[in-house]
């Protein structure tokens, strides 16, 4: 008997006038049940693409289909146990929650993080111990250190200045890590400010 592939000429045949609506899997087990041939799905799907033979399966849903769960619901109708032990309960937290007050110190930059009530990130410190005693920082405004440790965020330790006060700091290197000495570095930053707005307002 004359073949063509796996199967012989009239198995194809067969195989043919059935294939419609038939997954590869579907196609798998009808070949093995009638004609006693295992076949892997891929050479199912070979045999469709070499006979140029497929099915009317088109790989989504037609106008139309109602899915078999519509109007139901997980909860009330019932799921599968191994789903049910891994939901989240109420008031469940996950495990790697932090709680309140918890702090952390990045490794890059050196600020303290810490875990504040009604945030669900955590927070500069520094920024929110300040917020806490003087209110929210101004746009423009930010909060160094007088010490120069970015882990003393205890409040004598903190103060704010403008951003663009803290550029002309940081270019003529006024920065330390002494109190006075970043006190009389501030004061003389505000000293080359007011300089450069007296020489930029004589230039007018």
């Amino acid at each position: 008997m004359k073949t063509r592939g796996l199967l012989t000429a009239e198995q194809y045949e067969i195989l043919w006038a059935n294939i419609k609506d038939m997954t590869y899997r579907d196609q798998q087990a009808f070949i093995k049940e009638h004609f006693g041939i295992e076949v892997t799905l891929l050479q199912c799907k070979h045999m469709r693409n070499n006979h140029h033979r497929f099915s009317n399966r088109t790989g989504w849903f037609q106008k139309g289909y109602v899915p078999f769960n519509k109007g139901k619901h997980v909860w009330t109708d019932g799921c599968p146990e191994s789903m049910k032990r891994t939901q989240f309960k109420p008031g469940n937290l996950p495990h790697n929650t932090r709680p309140i007050g918890y702090e952390r110190v990045d490794k890059k930059e050196g600020y303290v993080f810490v875990k504040v009530p009604g945030k669900r990130k955590m927070v500069l410190k520094h920024r929110w111990v300040w917020e806490q005693a003087y209110g929210p920082i101004p746009k423009g405004y930010i909060i160094i250190f007088m010490n120069g440790d970015r882990t003393d965020c205890r409040l004598e330790n903190l103060k704010m200045i403008p951003q663009s006060l803290n550029s002309i700091r940081n270019r003529n290197h006024l920065a330390a890590n002494d109190k006075d000495l970043s006190e009389a570095g501030l004061n003389i930053a505000e000293l080359i400010r007011k300089r450069s707005a007296l020489e930029r307002k004589g230039q007018k």
